[in-house]
């Protein structure tokens, strides 16, 4: 017992080590590419890529003596210690828009600077550690599999209650550093144990006839069954991120129902019937969640989708477990997992963006997931008489399926439109729809996901008005209306964070210039092509590209010509996710130097999952401003879209004109402080 202590140990903090780095430096990229849910994507690929890394390393090293093992892996342990504490470098901040990298590129790369030889030091440990086991107490290894999925589940958990609430992100880079050196102790105690086992310990307990050499076959089911799996994940996570929040809680949640699958399978017996009542339930719940995301609450589409994920990845690991080799062949079945990981990771990262316009990866791959449960099942019915009138309803899993599919498919999603253009890159889905083509006054509509980000209407003499959340009455145009230099006639310099279809580029008056900072080229291409806003406008209009913050990092650095602003409007909130990068003390500290004394800061925070009145009022106390707030309707505006709106202000009599104008005080409302090194998203979910 004391012997498999070591092992235990290490087995956990090491998988405990793994996967909590995984947040901690995700968190960190966050900022540099726009808070798009993409990144986490992308941070997946690299994970994914490391495991393969570290299990084919732990694979050729399995082949040498086992002394020659612990001493060079404990070596190689010490030598990561130079790369702590684990913080990305300023110097990998992506440069001016236009260079040929993309940012999912971009972020694997910086993430293998960064991190990539202790993950793969850590994802080798795990495998390497079961090896060591196996030869020094003859004991099947699998059991500590799932110890070291129990022990990436407690990091997983650990952080969005626990760490995030309490650490700032240096001191959570400390202390992952300071668990790391305890972790280095821990496997030498482990590698010690191991070198003093006597030759030929260890002996085979599984059948003979179970202990052959895999063949090309057993390969490729372990790297599709693998694959399948991985690619439900991320998959998944893109779906919950892009229209609630790219925040760690909803990146955590599907990969901690994706690790309980792996400790329920390889932890014990596999229950295939009730894998795919799940699968098949989830499916459903999910495909209502899509098709009713308005009405349906929060909480129920994130248990939908995590329903559906559970039973996929259940059918998918136990599957994989079933086909399983003999301890013999750990490390090659272990390598062959990771490399499916890596694969359908990169499908939903790098190939379905380019191939598809609409989230039609996770339909495709949840139809796999039907596939995988009905072949099994199919086979056990066909051989027993009693199970044979089970067989046509095991073959209506394909139809379930197809019934998925029908909502991601681009131009379906709504009834009374015309789809006109669809888009998809990392930083999400667009869609241009045409509604009521034959009704007195058509309209034009710019979708991110399923939320409306403006929208035109199409007759000649209506199409300059405002729309949405910037018709006349709300916070935006109020802002313009009840400005100093408005009233006095004067031409306002303004800046724009978000371009969506360019609507508030209405507002703009002759000598006005008008600056947007807009991060995805997509968007910039559809105002310009299918919305006449930008081109209409009196005012002299400039887009530039970019992450705003970056952005404006470098305008203030460079030649301001054009600061600074009269008016400053933050409005870049794709889908009802929030780029918090946006909204901190930092962020809002270039905002104070580009703003003009006396100039007005307007925050659209209208938001359907998350309250933002706080983090912005924070802001306003933090920076000595008076800060109010408005609530518009929007039914006395042509296609007026109910909106929240906060404007912040020293100048008072701006203040007091607005809240003539139908906005109220802040000044008894709760804030909180959002800082780069510090924020948390948890409690402000409504």
């Amino acid at each position: 017992m004391r012997q498999r202590l070591p092992f235990q140990i290490a087995t956990f903090v090491s998988a405990f080590l793994l996967f909590l780095v995984q947040p901690i430096l995700a968190k960190q990229l966050l900022p540099w590419f726009g808070g798009a849910p993409a990144v986490w994507t992308a941070c997946l690929l690299f994970f994914q890529l490391g495991l393969t890394a570290g299990y084919l390393y732990a694979h050729v090293l399995g082949r040498l003596p086992i002394k020659w093992q612990a001493s060079l892996h404990l070596v190689l342990l010490l030598a990561a210690l130079v790369t702590l504490p684990m913080v990305v470098s300023a110097s990998w901040k992506p440069g001016e828009p236009g260079v040929p990298v993309s940012p999912s590129l971009h972020v694997v790369l910086t993430l293998i600077a960064t991190a990539g030889i202790p993950y793969v030091l850590l994802a080798a440990t795990a495998p390497l550690l079961q090896s060591w086991w196996r030869r020094s107490s003859g004991e099947e290894p699998y059991r500590l599999y799932a110890l070291s999925n129990a022990g990436s589940l407690v990091a997983l958990l650990s952080f969005p209650t626990l760490v995030e609430p309490v650490l700032t992100v240096s001191k959570q880079a400390l202390v992952w550093s300071s668990i790391y050196v305890a972790f280095v102790l821990l496997c030498a105690g482990a590698a010690w144990v191991a070198r003093r086992a006597p030759a030929g310990h260890f002996v085979d307990a599984r059948p003979a006839e179970d202990d052959r050499r895999p063949g090309a076959g057993d390969y490729a089911i372990w790297i599709l069954l693998s694959a399948c799996g991985s690619a439900l994940l991320a998959a998944t996570t893109n779906q919950l991120c892009q229209d609630v929040a790219v925040i760690p809680l909803l990146w955590l949640l599907p990969l901690a129902v994706y690790l309980i699958t792996f400790i329920v399978t390889f932890g014990g017996r596999y229950p295939r019937f009730a894998s795919t009542v799940v699968l098949v339930l989830g499916a459903v719940a999910a495909l209502l969640a899509t098709k009713y995301t308005a009405e349906m609450p929060l909480l129920l589409q994130i248990v939908a989708f995590l329903v559906l994920l559970a039973g996929a990845c259940m059918v998918c690991h136990g599957e994989l477990v079933a086909a399983r080799p003999a301890g013999a062949d750990l490390t090659s079945f272990y390598l062959a997992i990771s490399v499916g990981g890596v694969l359908g990771g990169a499908f939903v990262a790098l190939a379905a963006p380019r191939l598809f316009t609409s989230f039609a990866e996770l339909p495709i791959v949840v139809m796999l997931a039907l596939m995988v449960a009905m072949l099994p099942a199919s086979r056990i019915a066909a051989s027993q008489s009693r199970h044979r009138l089970a067989l046509a309803g095991i073959w209506l899993l394909p139809a379930i399926a197809l019934g998925f599919t029908i909502p991601f498919l681009p131009g379906l999603q709504t009834s009374n439109a015309e789809l006109v253009a669809a888009r998809r890159d990392f930083f999400g889905i667009l869609r241009v729809q045409d509604h009521d083509r034959d009704a007195l006054d058509p309209w034009r509509g710019l979708f991110h996901g399923r939320v409306l980000h403006g929208a035109q209407l199409i007759r000649p003499d209506r199409r300059r008005m405002p729309t949405t959340y910037y018709a006349d009455g709300s916070g935006v145009a109020l802002a313009f209306e009840q400005h100093s230099r408005r009233i006095a006639g004067l031409p306002m310099r303004v800046g724009l964070v978000g371009l969506g279809t360019g609507t508030v580029a209405a507002f703009g008056r002759e000598e006005d210039s008008l600056d947007f900072f807009e991060l995805n080229p997509n968007v910039i291409d559809v105002a310009r092509r299918f919305f006449s806003f930008l081109d209409d406008s009196r005012a002299q209009v400039r887009i530039i590209p970019g992450d705003a913050r970056l952005s404006l990092e470098r305008e203030l650095a460079g030649e301001p010509s054009r600061l600074p602003y009269d008016l400053i409007v933050i409005d870049a909130f794709a889908g009802d996710s929030v780029p918090v990068h946006l909204l901190t003390r930092e962020c809002f500290a270039l905002y104070a130097r580009a703003l003009a004394p006396g100039g007005v800061v307007a925050v659209h925070v209208s938001n359907r999952h998350i309250d933002l009145v706080p983090p912005v009022h924070g802001l306003a106390v933090w920076a000595g401003l008076s800060a109010v707030g408005l609530s518009f309707d929007g039914r006395s505006a042509p296609l007026g879209g109910r909106s929240d709106g906060i404007l912040l202000s020293s100048d008072g009599g701006f203040v007091t004109r607005a809240v003539a104008g139908g906005a109220y005080p802040l000044e008894n409302s709760s804030n909180v402080l959002w800082t780069d090194d510090y924020s948390s998203i948890v409690r402000l979910l409504r």
